[in-house]
């Protein structure tokens, strides 16, 4: 089992397991100095740490249900590439997975936000 996205009215999807996006999401999290096993409720300090920061919506974000807004995908497309620009290309291969991943999340949400679309996570 795992998590799909796709934008909303396209055909545009892509998708991984669950442990994996959790995986990607607590990496992409250490990048901006938050640990995202406990981030929790919205009001946790781990979350108000990041709570400005363009990645927060994603980050913050079921891993099963709902939708990245258009708004939310314009913040988190341009974070995901600023933070995956910072992983080496030497990496071992899961790293290299993620980089990959985050590129092509923030194509997706790039695309939605061109579109006035959201990104749905199924």
């Amino acid at each position: 089992m795992g998590v799909d996205f796709r934008i909303l009215r396209s055909e545009h999807v892509t998708g991984c397991p669950y442990s994996t996006f959790n995986l990607f999401r607590a990496r992409v999290a250490k990048a901006v100095g938050c640990d995202w096993s406990l981030m929790g409720a919205l009001d946790s300090p781990e979350s108000q740490k990041i709570r400005g920061h363009g990645i927060f919506p994603l980050l913050n974000h079921s891993d099963c249900d709902g939708e990245l807004s258009t708004s939310e995908c314009q913040s988190v497309g341009p974070a995901l590439r600023e933070i995956a620009s910072g992983w080496t290309n030497e990496a071992d291969d899961a790293e290299q997975d993620h980089k990959y991943f985050a590129l092509r999340f923030a194509d997706m949400c790039d695309e939605a936000a061109r579109e006035f679309g959201r990104v749905e996570f199924c």
